[in-house]
């Protein structure tokens, strides 16, 4: 009889076979645990452009990134990339991703418009829509609640311009925007900001988003005539470049004018073309500030080196690339918590409807947009918390356009306000000062803040042809532009220029048509009260009539009026005359002159007298010789030897003598009576005074009689009837103000020089005081 088997051999067959299935439940638990699920998501950008191009190789990178760091994760995030170039392919790229390759979100697109309309299909489908770029306040989580935003919408930097604006007491400005979702979002917001702060806006400039250039000259043309000078420009990077270029053009990039720019157009610098930038020299613009960390360096040079890599046109990390980076990690880690606490539902069910409103309902959505909201790290933009579907407040950085690039000049912290630093901790007080910012360049590289409002002043001037040393006007061949340079000008450019704040002004010619001065001095003035100039400069002197329609700055130069004369009067007056006794004689009046001579001759037999009736022969002998008569007066004892006729011949005789000299002295030094201007009256000679100057009245109260007067209008003119003489159809001498003088006198070294005593120089000040003592007593 055979025995059965062993029950050590059936205990040994049940323990192999139950390893056997316990190793193939194990594999198949390992298996199942170790197998990636694909999560796909839809990203739709506009690849056109160098933003569109850039941020999709950020998200390229990283999804590269996570998962390099983050191996045993269970999702794998698959990218479905679409081009959108407007709104209607942006959402037929979104319709396409939800119905056809069922994603689980969709990551862009880039513009609020676009966004806008993908937005409304994605809380349809209940699919997260995260946008990086999206910053319209129209789109919002509340109306749109799978609508995420991995940014701030542009309400948040409204309060850093605000700032700006009370930093620089400005109290009109003049907004700029495109007619777009995103030009158009902030107006009602910062309408009402602007009205808290008592900030007016007069006009509101409105520029479609293809606009032509016919289009926006024509729309700078209405700026350039506004009182208005600051600007803040709400624009997308396409637009702002053609819209700068002509700005400078028609001239509202120069000295005076105020430019501020919001965050887009201010992160995208770095990518504009070098004429552009140097248009927008001055221009303050408003960016997120972003920490410095090594990781960031670290992801700037890897993303730099792969965009030279796939293009040879190179921008740097902006702000807007590393929110798409940052996005792609929140997402991949809701993804992964989605995943490991629920099972994967598969995706969703479409019904295949070509209607946008009979999409499908994603099962998986609702969780994973709850995981989306909770996300909090730090991400390569700094700190990544969602408040109300959307990043939280952060601090701005203000910088300046100067040169080739930007300049930071401050910083503006919620609740701080304008700082110098990014980490000052909160104060009481919210500051708004300039303090607070670094210097600053505006436009026309001025370094004066401009004033909000206000027109250009007229600064009417004088157009002359002579005497250009004080006032001239030159034409600028280039542009065909005016140049007016001169002293007055200086002085006038220099004390703007210690003004504490900006005036803008333009210098107006004060001529007709045909180029010649327009009126009289005197009648200028009464333009300025009529508002036809603001102020005029120039060669205007100060007087009493003048001054009751106008107000006078200090004088600068010296006032009064002077005369001027040859050094030489004519050929009667020259010493190499053959006849010497004429220029001795001349200058004295007949009677004078046989004064003279009877004396003299009686001196002269007084003399011969006293040679033969004298009793001492050795004073006689003196007297034989005419050089030694006058040692009379100096012998011992001769005095008394003398008899009284000679003491009184020898004074007579001296005194004819001194006066031979006093007449010689004055003839090297000009002629005696002449510069008496009572005496010029009274000979009738002729004297000229500048054309258009105030010195013709000036002459006739020194009761100088028309005939008498010659008008002349430049040192040339004066020099010939000068040279002439009155006698010769010239004139006696020039009466003239002062810093004419000087120049007349300048342009002639030693040929002419100035006449009269010190009471004819102040002469015209003398006479403005007595003008006005007199209306003051009326």
């Amino acid at each position: 009889m055979r025995k059965g088997p062993s029950r050590f051999l059936i205990f040994q067959f049940m323990f192999f076979y139950f390893l056997s299935h316990c190793c193939r439940w194990t594999s198949a638990q390992n298996s199942s645990v170790t197998a990636t699920v694909q999560f796909n998501v839809g990203v739709i950008l506009d690849l056109r452009i160098l933003n569109g191009k850039m941020s999709n190789t950020c998200i390229s990178m990283a999804v590269q990134d996570f998962y390099a760091v983050t191996d045993d994760y269970r999702t794998r995030l698959v990218l479905h990339t679409r081009h959108s170039k407007d709104v209607i392919t942006a959402a037929s790229a979104a319709v396409n991703l939800l119905k056809d390759v069922e994603v689980q979100a969709i990551v862009g697109p880039q513009t609020s418009g676009q966004a806008q309309s993908v937005a409304a299909l994605g809380n349809r489908a209940q699919v997260p829509v995260i946008s990086f770029s999206a910053t319209s306040p129209s789109i919002s989580s509340s109306q749109m609640p799978y609508f995420i935003r991995m940014t701030r919408n542009d309400t948040y930097q409204l309060e850093a311009i605000a700032s700006l604006i009370l930093a620089f007491k400005w109290k009109d400005v003049v907004l700029i925007y495109e007619k777009t979702e995103y030009g158009l979002g902030i107006l009602p917001v910062f309408y009402e900001l602007l009205q808290t702060l008592n900030v007016r806006v007069p006009y509101r400039s409105v520029i479609p988003p293809r606009a032509t250039e016919d289009q926006i000259l024509e729309e700078l043309h209405k700026l350039l005539g506004m009182q208005t000078r600051v600007f803040i420009v709400h624009m997308s990077y396409s637009l702002a470049p053609l819209f700068f270029l002509k700005a400078k053009k028609v001239g509202l990039m120069n000295e005076g004018y105020a430019w501020i720019i919001t965050e887009e157009l201010t992160s995208f610098l770095s990518s504009l073309e070098y004429p552009v930038i140097d248009s927008m020299q001055g221009v303050l613009g408003i960016k997120p500030y972003i920490p410095r960390s090594r990781e960031l360096e670290k992801f700037r040079v890897k993303l730099i080196s792969k965009i030279l890599q796939e293009s040879a046109t190179m921008d740097d990390v902006n702000i807007f690339c590393l929110h798409a980076y940052d996005s792609i990690w929140a997402l991949a880690m809701a993804a992964e918590k989605v995943v490991r606490s629920h099972s994967f539902p598969g995706t969703k069910y479409f019904n295949n409807f070509s209607n946008f409103s009979e999409l499908g309902i994603s099962k998986m959505g609702p969780r994973l947009l709850k995981e989306i909201l909770k996300s909090k790290f730090y991400g390569l933009s700094g700190k990544i918390q969602l408040v109300d579907g959307q990043l939280e407040p952060l601090v701005f950085q203000t910088i300046n356009i100067v040169g080739q690039g930007e300049r930071e000049i401050g910083f503006w912290i919620p609740a701080v306000g304008i700082s110098l630093g990014p980490d000052l901790k909160t104060t009481t007080t919210y500051r708004t000062t300039q303090l607070s910012l670094r210097p600053i360049i505006w436009p026309g590289e001025s370094t004066m803040v401009p004033k909000s409002s206000g027109k250009k002043l007229k600064i009417g001037y004088p157009v002359k042809d002579t005497f250009s040393e004080l006032v001239k006007m030159q034409l600028n061949g280039s542009n065909n532009g005016i140049f007016v340079t001169g002293f007055c000008v200086d002085v006038f450019k220099e004390v703007m220029k210690a003004l504490p704040y900006f005036i803008p002004y333009e210098f107006v010619p004060i001529q007709k048509a045909n180029g010649e001065m327009e009126t009289s001095y005197n009648d200028l003035f009464h333009q300025v009260p009529h508002q036809k100039y603001d102020a005029l400069i120039g060669d205007i002197t100060i007087t009493a009539n003048r001054s009751v329609s106008v107000d006078f700055s200090l004088p600068y130069t010296t006032g009064g009026v002077q005369m001027v004369i040859p050094n030489i009067y004519d050929e009667r007056n020259n010493l190499l005359h053959p006849w010497l006794p004429m220029v001795v004689f001349w200058p004295l009046s007949l009677i004078a002159n046989l004064s003279f001579v009877t004396v003299f001759i009686l001196a002269f037999f007084e003399v011969l007298y006293m040679e033969y009736s004298t009793s001492d022969l050795q004073i006689g002998k003196r007297l034989r010789c005419p050089w030694t008569w006058s040692s009379l007066f100096y012998q011992s004892g001769g005095l008394k030897k003398v008899s009284q006729n000679a003491i009184l011949t020898s004074v007579i005789a001296s005194l004819i003598f001194l006066e031979l000299v006093m007449r010689v002295t004055f003839v090297y030094s000009g002629h005696l009576t002449l510069m008496d201007t009572n005496v010029l009256v009274s000979n009738g000679d002729f004297v000229g005074y500048q054309k258009g100057s105030f010195v013709k009245m000036f002459l006739k109260q020194l009761n100088f009689d028309d005939y008498q007067l010659k008008v002349y209008n430049s040192p040339e003119e004066y020099d010939e009837p000068l040279s002439k003489g009155s006698q010769n159809g010239g004139v006696a001498a020039i009466f003239d103000e002062i810093p004419y003088i000087k120049l007349l006198l300048n342009k002639y070294p030693g040929k002419y020089r100035r006449g009269g005593n010190r009471t004819e120089r102040i002469a015209g000040s003398e006479m403005v005081r007595s003008e006005k003592i007199k209306r003051n007593q009326k």
